[in-house]
């Protein structure tokens, strides 16, 4: 449930329009050529330094909306002002937006992020870099928790009923399916807000020649665990620091540049089924290639060594596909224990999606082995 939050008493105290700022234009001399200076838009002085709303985390997706201004055609920076609790994770995306939700795939996203302070405003600024925009284009700037498992609440700053960028309006979203809230429905805008902006701040530029958006070429591997975690490379070509990788909607978040024409990515966990895998750069989007999520074979008990085992020996069974409790028993059966358990997804049952030591391997009794499980729906 997003309510507004009100430290202070009335309306804000500081100015009630955007700014909408142009920095002086300079001619660069002796035949270079004419360059200017990026367009800000920012709704920072129509904040009063207090009012907030909250709590982002309860409400997973929180976006502002903004048009691209007159003679722009990349998005570099955008920013929002937070604060509260640490540990809470979430990623800042951009995507096209088409009156009442965003639309398509991410035009951009960022990696893990944190606030790194409880008791006073932060600002939380993401470089993208150069995302390739339309001047008159609507786009969202938003920030998700859809895609981390963390916990806690963050304040947002934000001015209840004050319009302080036209064409441009603070949103957000309910629905915690990561495969269904960003596009899939209709998201609650400022009339539920009570009308208005959160404090943020869009940087916009403009390039002549737009450098060439980012080619797949091959992809080692074409299939992989609904877990994630497993390390694929994708050859190409005009890959460059900022790279992203998208499974889908799901962005990797370990992208390793090795080359222009080489990158290492480890998937992420994703529902089965096969989805679209794209490169994403500062310069544009690749042409999808497909990745198929597969899942694993159901089992209805731990499937344990056929060897047979000493008592002061761990024989680690095959726990994929197990619920966890049953993994937990396979386990204690086999003379080991269940060690860490790492959770992903957002509700359901307990599913053992991956484990650290392989089945049939022997250690020493009471030895432990981690689990990753997957909470799914029955």
């Amino acid at each position: 449930m997003l309510h507004t939050n009100p430290i202070g008493h009335g309306r804000p105290a500081r100015a009630r329009s955007a700014l909408l700022a142009l920095a002086g234009c300079a001619a660069l001399l002796a035949g270079a050529t004419d360059a200017r200076a990026d367009t800000t838009i920012t709704s920072v002085p129509a904040w009063d330094g207090t009012q907030a709303v909250s709590p982002f985390g309860g409400t997973p997706t929180y976006g502002q909306t903004v048009t691209v201004p007159a003679g722009e055609n990349r998005l570099t920076s955008f920013s929002f002002i937070m604060r509260g609790n640490t540990s809470r994770v979430f990623r800042g995306q951009v995507y096209a937006w088409n009156g009442d939700r965003a639309q398509g795939a991410p035009l951009w996203s960022s990696a893990p992020r944190t606030v790194s302070a409880e008791d006073s405003w932060e600002t939380v600024t993401f470089s993208a870099g150069g995302v390739p925009v339309t001047p008159g284009q609507k786009i969202v700037l938003l920030a998700t928790t859809l895609f981390d498992t963390s916990s806690g609440s963050l304040r947002w700053a934000g001015s209840t009923g004050v319009d302080a960028v036209p064409g441009g309006e603070f949103n957000y979203q309910n629905d915690s399916d990561p495969a269904t809230a960003i596009t899939g429905k209709h998201w609650d805008g400022a009339a539920a807000f009570g009308g208005g902006d959160v404090a943020f701040t869009a940087q916009f530029g403009s390039a002549g020649t737009a450098a060439p958006a980012p080619i797949i070429t091959g992809v080692s591997a074409t299939s992989g665990s609904v877990g994630g975690g497993e390390t694929i490379v994708i050859s190409g070509e005009n890959f460059s620091d900022g790279t992203g990788v998208l499974f889908g909607d799901t962005p990797s978040s370990a992208v390793t540049l090795e080359s222009s024409r080489r990158l290492s990515v480890v998937t992420p966990a994703h529902a089965a089924g096969t989805v679209p895998l794209v490169v994403v750069s500062a310069n544009g989007r690749s042409d999808a290639a497909a990745f198929t999520y597969v899942a694993p074979e159901p089992q209805t008990e731990a499937q344990a060594p056929s060897t047979d085992v000493p008592a002061d020996q761990c024989a680690v069974p095959a726990l994929k596909g197990l619920a966890l409790p049953k993994a937990r028993r396979g386990l204690a059966a086999a003379h080991c224990r269940l060690g860490a358990v790492t959770v992903t997804g957002k509700r359901g049952r307990k599913v053992v999606v991956a484990q650290s030591e392989p089945a049939g391997t022997i250690l020493a009794a009471g030895a432990t082995v981690d689990v990753t499980v997957k909470r799914t729906k029955r």
